[in-house]
């Protein structure tokens, strides 16, 4: 039968402090006189280009610019019965942002 040979407890705790050969000492990274150089980190700015969308996103954008600075829900009220049916999706989107429920309004014209 083989058994491992117990090990002695520890009478005191080894230190986590170096000793005075391990001591880490730093010395200045330029000699004296003469300056460090400094690492600008900022990046380099480019003259900016306009951005430019195909055709077909260009429409959106343009229609989206449109919805965007309407901000009194007035503007549905004079607008043709015929244009209110006919809002696009953005119209819709916009008339719903401004509390204006398009259906009630087609329907008090037409009811009339």
């Amino acid at each position: 039968m083989m058994v491992d040979k117990p090990i002695p407890p520890l009478t005191a705790l080894p230190s986590s402090q170096p000793t005075d050969d391990e001591q880490i000492i730093f010395h200045p990274s330029s000699p004296k006189g003469k300056s460090a150089a400094c690492i600008d980190d900022t990046l380099p700015t480019a003259p900016q280009k306009p951005l430019t969308f195909p055709p077909s996103l260009q429409a959106i954008t343009d229609e989206l610019k449109c919805w965007r600075k309407i901000t009194d829900c007035s503007y549905f009220s004079l607008l043709s019965t015929d244009k209110l049916r006919n809002l696009s999706d953005y119209g819709h989107l916009k008339a719903l942002e401004l509390n204006v429920d398009i259906p009630n309004l087609i329907q008090s014209r037409t009811n009339v």
